[in-house]
């Protein structure tokens, strides 16, 4: 009796695992299975946007969908930007879909670089982006760069002056503006600020002479070039400030203003954008 009940007990061991290996082994197969489907969906989709022209730099904060694409402009942006941009048509328009915050000076500048020297090198293209709803800081700055600006009517953008890390977040023309009344009033500075201060006038002057290249281009007169730094990289507003499409068109910017993005840019960021 006892015997027959180990070996009973022994089946049932031996069943019990053989069924969760079977479960596991099935759910390993459809992970794999839809991850071989979304690989696939998406190779589509890049060829889709290669094949249109198509650039995006879309950064959602949504975070359930952190997995599919970042939070803001990296030298993962930059680099994505460039290859993208190597396999385009360049004699036809290239069309820049942006949706970001903003993100890192130096990867922000890369991508316009890149676009100075389209410019420079007399393709019959030109490089248009679209803002269906805000283009923030480095975005804007990209923006900038282009050829003409689509804006629907109810999207934004804003400043570009460039943040420093200085206990707080602060703009360079606040370190700067700060330093410089402590020493009016004879007060002591610690060396972190007198160091930030340096580095912020150093970006000041890099800002500075973007504009001044994109001036040397033709893409804005000396005019409009000064009024834009005053506007957008100064300083004088809060990083925060927003600038209406209407606002942004009166400063002089190249920017149509439309009620709804066309059907290939609304189809971008509705599979971008969840």
């Amino acid at each position: 009796m006892t015997k027959s009940w180990s070996i009973f007990s022994f089946n049932g061991v031996i069943s019990s695992s053989f069924t969760i290996f079977s479960i596991c082994t099935i759910i390993t197969l459809l992970c794999y299975g839809l991850k071989k489907i979304y690989e696939l969906k998406s190779i589509y989709k890049k060829r889709q946007f290669t094949n249109n022209n198509i650039i995006n730099i879309i950064h959602s904060t949504n975070m359930s969908v952190l997995s599919l694409n970042d939070t803001s402009i990296t030298i993962k942006t930059h680099m994505e930007f460039i290859k993208a941009y190597e396999k385009m048509d360049k004699d036809l328009d290239i069309h820049i879909v942006m949706h970001t915050v903003g993100g890192a000076l130096s990867s922000a500048e890369a991508i316009c670089n890149c676009i100075a020297n389209h410019k420079l090198s007399n393709y019959k293209g030109q490089i248009i982006v679209y803002i269906p709803y805000y283009s923030y800081s480095g975005g804007c700055m990209i923006a900038l760069a282009c050829d003409k600006i689509v804006m629907c009517k109810n999207a934004i953008m804003g400043p570009c002056d460039a943040q420093q890390l200085v206990l707080n977040v602060h703009s360079v023309a606040s370190i700067i503006d700060t330093v410089k009344y402590k020493k009016e009033m004879k007060e002591k500075i610690a060396e972190t600020w007198l160091a930030a201060s340096y580095d912020a006038q150093l970006c000041k002057e890099r800002q500075l002479d973007y504009i001044k290249k994109l001036v040397k281009t033709g893409k804005f007169s000396e005019e409009l070039g000064n009024k834009i730094y005053e506007e957008f990289f100064s300083g004088k507003y809060n990083h925060d400030k927003i600038f209406s499409a209407q606002e942004a068109k009166e400063i002089g910017l190249n920017i149509d203003i439309v009620d709804t993005m066309p059907n290939i840019i609304t189809n971008v960021m509705n599979y971008m954008i969840k």
